[in-house]
C-alpha cells in the first residue's frame, strides 16, 4: 500500500501543472530558455511563478518577498455569525472556522475583518 500524498507532493503537482501551462503558451524560441529562467516560490498562500525577462529576476524576487512578508502579518476573514455564549460572553465565527471572543460590538454578520497573525 502506497503512502498518502502529503502537502509537499500536492504542491509539486500544482507547480508542474502551472509550468506546463506556461510552456504551452510561450513561443517556441522562449520555451528553450524557460527551464533555466523559471523559479517557483512556495509561499504558503499560493504558488508564485517568476519568469526571468532580461535579468530582472532578482529585483522581482526582492519586491515579491517584501510584499509576501507584509501579507503574512494579517488575514482578511468574513464573519459568519455573531452570537452570545455561556454566561453572556459575545463571540463571532468566521468562514475559515475561527472563533473570536469579545469582538467589537459594531461587527455584524457578513462583515470582513482583519486578523493580525
Amino acid at each position: 500500500m502506497a503512502a498518502a500524498a502529503g502537502p509537499y507532493k500536492e504542491m509539486l503537482e500544482v507547480v508542474n501543472a502551472c509550468a506546463a501551462r506556461i510552456r504551452w503558451r510561450l513561443r517556441p524560441a522562449s520555451k528553450r530558455h524557460l527551464l533555466n529562467d523559471i523559479m517557483f516560490l512556495c509561499t504558503g498562500l499560493r504558488p508564485v511563478v517568476l519568469v526571468d525577462y532580461g535579468g530582472t529576476m532578482p529585483q522581482l524576487q526582492e519586491n515579491l518577498c517584501g510584499l509576501l512578508y507584509i501579507a503574512r502579518q494579517f488575514k482578511l476573514c468574513k464573519v459568519r455569525s455573531v452570537q452570545f455564549g455561556q454566561k453572556g460572553i459575545p463571540y463571532l465565527n468566521t468562514y475559515d472556522d475561527r472563533t473570536i471572543r469579545y469582538p467589537d460590538p459594531l461587527i455584524k454578520a457578513n462583515d470582513t475583518i482583519k486578523i493580525d497573525l
